[in-house]
């Protein structure tokens, strides 16, 4: 026969395992819902995917539009109107004429040196290679904007 101190203990245990199944079971399956929403809620849907393709083809398209138009007066889109480049005697259509590596832009605005010349000061390193060196590509020394 269980005395009633073996079976105070006994239910207490059994109590505390139910409690702790009980518990257990509502833990893990919170985890699996709150584990699914963030899924659910970090995807996309297929509508909002498209709204974006659609925002971005659009943007696309816009700037092709005024890439065409700039082209309409600035053919190698260099800075320099092809007007300007005939003015100066550059190819309307190289963005860098003499190949020094820099833009005809940054030869007549930025730098001042000719966009005719690889070479503006005829010390026999061209403009760009002095100017990605430091050295002033319009006499001798180092670069000073």
């Amino acid at each position: 026969m269980v005395n009633k101190k073996n079976l105070i203990i006994i239910l207490t245990v059994v109590l505390v395992l139910s409690i702790s199944g009980f518990v257990w079971f509502r833990y893990k399956n919170n985890k699996i819902n709150n584990f699914s929403s963030l899924e659910q809620t970090s995807q996309p849907s297929a509508e909002v995917m498209q709204q974006e393709r659609q925002k971005l083809e659009n943007n696309l398209i816009d700037l092709q539009k005024v890439l065409d138009e700039k082209q309409k007066t600035d053919a190698d889109l260099d800075g320099l109107t092809d007007a300007e480049e005939k003015q100066l005697g550059t190819n309307p259509k190289n963005i860098d004429t003499d190949g020094d590596g820099l833009t005809d832009y940054d030869e007549v605005k930025i730098y001042h040196t000719n966009p005719l010349k690889a070479d503006t000061d005829g010390d026999g390193y061209g403009d760009g290679a002095e100017l990605r060196r430091g050295y002033n590509p319009l006499g001798p020394g180092k670069f000073k904007k």
